[in-house]
C-alpha cells in the first residue's frame, strides 16, 4: 500500500498553544498519505484545509488546527470521522471564545455603568 500508518501522538505536535486542535486523539492510528497518492477530490480537500491552517497560524488565531493535521485531514475511513470530530471541536472552541469575549465585554460595561 502507498499509505502508511502512524500514531497520532506524533501528529498532534507542532500546534503552538493550548487552542490548537489535533485531528486525532493520542494513541489513535490514522492513515498518512503523500499528496501525490491522493485522488483529485482528496487532494483538493487537503489543499483547501492546508490554506485554512496556514491562515489560522499567520493570523495567530487562538483556536486553530495543528499544522501536522493537514497530513491526515479527511483521508481514509478513520481520517474522515476524525476530521468531522475535529471540526465539531473547532466550532465548540470558537463558540467558547466568543462567549468569553461577550462575558468580558458585558462585565466591563456593567462595571463602567456601576462605577
Amino acid at each position: 500500500s502507498r499509505s502508511k500508518l502512524f500514531k497520532s501522538a506524533a501528529a498532534s505536535g507542532g500546534g503552538g498553544g493550548g487552542g490548537s486542535i489535533p485531528l486525532a486523539p493520542k494513541g489513535i492510528l490514522v492513515e498518512r498519505r503523500s499528496t501525490p497518492s491522493l485522488t483529485p477530490p482528496e487532494r483538493a480537500l487537503r489543499e483547501s484545509f492546508a490554506k485554512l491552517v496556514a491562515l489560522q497560524h499567520d493570523l495567530a488565531e487562538e483556536c486553530r488546527f495543528t499544522r501536522v493535521s493537514v497530513q491526515t485531514f479527511g483521508v481514509g475511513p478513520v481520517g474522515v470521522w476524525l476530521s468531522a470530530a475535529a471540526w465539531s471541536q473547532f466550532v465548540e472552541k470558537r463558540l467558547e471564545g466568543c462567549y468569553g469575549e461577550m462575558q468580558n465585554s458585558l462585565q466591563e460595561g456593567l462595571m463602567e455603568y456601576l462605577g
